[in-house]
This record gives structure tokens, sequence and C-alpha cells, in this order.
């Protein structure tokens, strides 16, 4: 199997690890984000939470001229 197709299948199947999803926010209190994560793995999903939590509050004081 060449290099290429390799890479692509794990990047398939790591595709199918995030299959759950999650809306975090509201449109009129700073936007909303969606995040896809694996709930059975809680470690990997609170991070990914952790995560975007961080750049949505990056993003807001970008958008407000704080940062």
């Amino acid at each position: 199997m060449e290099e290429k197709q390799r890479e692509e299948i794990i990047e398939l199947i790591k595709g199918n690890l995030f299959q759950d999803s999650l809306e975090i926010g509201t449109p009129s209190k700073g936007g909303t984000m969606k995040l896809y994560v694996n709930f059975a793995n809680e470690k990997e999903t609170n991070s990914r939470i952790d995560a975007a939590v961080k750049a949505r509050e990056y993003a807001n004081k970008k958008l407000n001229g704080e940062e």
C-alpha cells in the first residue's frame, strides 16, 4: 500500500472517531460553535471543549478590538 493511501485511510478512520457533535453558545450572545467529538472518550472531549472555548474567547476579543 502506498504511503498516500495509508494516510488517507488513517484520516478516514480519525474522521469516524468524531461522529458525535456538540453545539455551544447562542447566535445573539457571542456566536455558536459546533464541535465534533467522541463522547465515549471523556478526556479527549473535555480537551476539545476547553480548546474551543479558549478559541472563542480569543476570537471575541479580536472582534471587539481588545487584542
